[in-house]
């Protein structure tokens, strides 16, 4: 039944006719003739859709056009089973895509799933599934799927040559790992196991394919968020020890093996006679220290991973002084074929001592560093950072790093925006997060800030914090002070002038603290604002301290900031955190409910005008402007 209602309705869509509906005088020769015609037909029905993958996988994922999924197969694989001598419709061929995704599939029984695999032709060389052609009773129909696939590997039959295999997340536990693997594992050059927990069981079948010699084919191994612990690596490794595999991509990330231990058995299979083609490594989020990584980092000094190409160490526990271990083995060339390297969102990876920054930052300018590395996810929380390197840094001098996290001194600040201001032509970072502590002669490094965001520099900025907070507690005596803000206010004047005269693409956070900035500081501020420079934001916080709450900006600020969101052409379509506490922003509550009001500020989910002086007039405008849902509220 689904296969004529396929066919009648493609025939119906291009005009054509079930020869069905003729009746019974027909001859057989006549019947043969229709059918090619219908065949044909439907095959120039097919080569006008223009399937591709992720149609394909749309057609097949839903109920009601399953049927033209499957009937698409079913045509493909007809037509490359016809006799050798018939003739082909060479006219109107159409390419069959060589991937399926099924996953997410809803409406459809497992037996139907099933009967569109195995219509399936030969071409197919992709398949990603989920529970629901897996788990409980598509377990056995999976089963006899792969070995079908394993007849048609030995020409036996018609079915899909399959190199790379996907299971969503949860679609398979130790139960079904255990039976799936070992039918799959031949011939496949891609697994995804990827958060699927497949426990010492589901392992202990990776790891006797690879002793069995059936994953010699296997070039991508993603064992991610798969539960591997200690026994389970153990058995992997030993498995890979005795049995080399020509795996490029080895995806440990998000399991629980970061102790030293786990970290020396892991390494010694991270060599020419265990992995000879390996060239990506990525163990984020394993929970890694700086001792447990430096099992790795000497195996690279060792030059045993000559193919090296990209290392991911991102997530994990550092300090940072893995950072020095890296150095070395960046310096002695052990890696020369290192492109990328990730130390994304390494936990606690801030301060960072003397030493190891020397050998960091040296080994990066040092020849024998790999001349394409990027480095991306530095983060540097250090005054120990000298200021030759401040200014190097400042310079992007060293071209390896991508993205840095920056946390500039009160001494460093200056020195780092001279730097920056010089180099008017070279590289620039991909991604650049600044956090700016001012002190002494802060004029004059906001005025230098001011000067980078005129010459183009903050193009890559992602993040900038401007903390002032030490000059209100530095004890200054009255007439210093006052000359101190003068001088202040005139840098913050250039500071916010620039950020009107210049598009800021990547800048997601702002983040002011302690110095006050006044109504004329948000004015210049609020331009930026109209004009669309900071139209990316997500974060705005301008905080206060209770030294000089009074001194913040007030109604007029607060009026001019809302109102150029209203003006602007997009307003702020990103932001989702506004905190303006301790200032006396409340004052003008009322054109904060207005704005909200506007459909300028569609995320807006977090507001913290705490200490702010909010009038009953500014708190019955925002609560007016929630119940008219002006306010995006997350479902709890």
């Amino acid at each position: 039944m689904m296969i004529e209602g396929a066919r009648n309705a493609a025939l119906s869509a291009i005009g054509g006719e079930n020869p069905k509906s003729r009746g019974n005088s027909e001859t057989d020769t006549e019947e043969t003739a229709s059918v090619d015609s219908r065949d044909k037909s439907l095959n120039f029905f097919m080569h006008r859709m223009k399937l591709n993958p992720q149609l394909l996988s749309d057609l097949a994922t839903q109920r009601e056009s399953f049927g033209l999924a499957w009937l698409s197969a079913f045509l493909k694989t007809k037509e490359r089973n016809e006799a050798p001598g018939k003739k082909k419709d060479k006219k109107n061929p159409f390419d069959f895509p060589r991937g399926l995704d099924l996953s997410g599939v809803r409406g459809l029984s497992p037996e139907k799933i099933y009967i569109l695999l195995n219509a399936l032709p030969s071409t197919v060389e992709e398949i990603k599934l989920d529970s629901r052609a897996v788990r409980g009773r598509a377990l056995l129909l999976l089963l006899n799927f792969l070995k079908r696939v394993a007849a048609g590997r030995e020409g036996k039959t018609e079915a899909p040559r399959l190199k790379s295999f996907t299971f969503a997340e949860n679609s398979m536990g130790p139960s079904e790992a255990s039976q799936v693997l070992p039918l799959l594992l031949p011939s496949l050059e891609h697994l995804c196991l990827k958060g699927n927990p497949l426990g010492s069981d589901g392992i202990r079948a990776v790891a006797e394919g690879v002793r069995e010699g059936n994953a010699a084919s296997l070039r991508v191994l993603d064992l991610e968020a798969t539960g591997l612990e200690k026994e389970g690596l153990e058995t992997l490794c030993e498995a890979m020890r005795e049995k080399s595999l020509k795996v490029e991509t080895l995806n440990l990330s998000g399991n629980a093996i970061g102790a030293v231990e786990e970290m020396e058995g892991l390494s010694s299979i991270l060599c020419v006679s265990s992995l000879p083609s390996l060239r990506e490594i990525l163990v984020r989020q394993c929970g890694l220290t700086d001792g447990a990584v430096k099992p790795l980092t000497e195996s690279m000094a060792k030059r045993n991973l000559p193919n090296l190409e990209v290392l991911d160490l991102g997530g994990n526990d550092f300090v940072g002084r893995f950072l020095g271990d890296l150095g070395g083995a960046l310096r002695v060339g052990g890696v020369p074929r290192l492109r990328e390297l990730r130390v994304n969102d390494a936990r606690g990876m801030r301060s960072v001592g003397r030493e190891i920054l020397e050998a960091f930052l040296g080994a990066l300018s040092a020849p024998e560093c790999p001349p394409d590395l990027c480095v991306r996810g530095v983060c540097l929380y250090s005054s120990s950072v000298n200021e030759e390197e401040v200014r190097a840094l400042g310079a992007c001098r060293y071209p390896s790093i991508r993205t840095l996290d920056l946390r500039l001194y009160p001494n460093q600040v200056i020195t780092f925006f001279e730097g920056m201001n010089s180099a008017d032509k070279g590289s620039k970072y991909e991604m650049l997060d600044l956090h700016l502590c001012f002190e002494e002669n802060a004029n004059q490094g906001l005025r230098l800030v001011g000067e980078a965001i005129e010459r183009g520099h903050f193009c890559c900025v992602r993040k900038l914090g401007v903390d002032s907070r030490a000059l209100l507690i530095g004890g200054w005596e009255e007439e210093e002070e006052e000359e101190e803000e003068e001088n202040i206010e005139e840098g913050k004047s250039l500071l916010f002038s620039s950020l009107s005269h210049t598009k800021l693409p990547m800048l997601s956070e702002f983040i002011s603290k302690g110095s006050p900035l006044t109504d004329a500081d948000i004015t210049g501020f609020a331009e930026a604002v109209r004009v669309g420079n900071l139209s990316g934001l997500r974060v705005l916080q301008l905080v206060g301290v209770p030294e000089s709450h009074d001194e913040w900006f007030g109604s007029e600020g607060m009026e001019a900031l809302m109102g150029s969101v209203v003006e602007s052409e997009e307003g702020l379509p990103f932001l989702e955190e506004l905190r303006l506490c301790r200032t006396r922003a409340g004052e003008g509550g009322v054109s904060l409910g207005g704005a909200l009001m506007s459909g300028k500020l569609p995320k807006l989910s977090d507001i913290n005008l705490s200490n702010s002086r909010l009038t009953d007039e500014g708190l019955g405008a925002l609560g007016h402007a929630v119940r008219r849902g002006g306010l995006s509220v997350s479902p709890p």
